[in-house]
């Protein structure tokens, strides 16, 4: 699949993930897991499409929401580097 149209998947997804969230039990953490694997997907894409990664940070408060203040921990699974800019 291209990454352009991964990157549009992604979006529509998490907003639906993000719609529903308040509907959910997941209290054994496994939505949460699920939607920071598709984050990560979300990044990974953008990063494909060759989006602007300032614009890509500065997305990712607005989908990580309330959970943006709290520590998380990276789950053990995805080992992938993420790029960051060259400064």
């Amino acid at each position: 699949m291209e990454p352009a149209r991964s990157v549009t998947l992604c979006e529509a997804f998490l907003a639906g993930c993000h719609a529903k969230a308040d509907e959910l039990d997941d209290s054994s953490g496994s939505f949460g897991q699920f939607a920071q694997a598709l984050i990560c997907l979300w990044i990974k894409a953008r990063q494909a499409s060759g989006a602007d990664p300032h614009e890509t940070a500065a997305s990712l408060p607005a989908w990580i929401g309330d959970e943006a203040s709290r520590p998380t921990k990276p789950s053990p699974r995805d080992n992938s580097p993420i790029r960051t800019p060259a400064s």
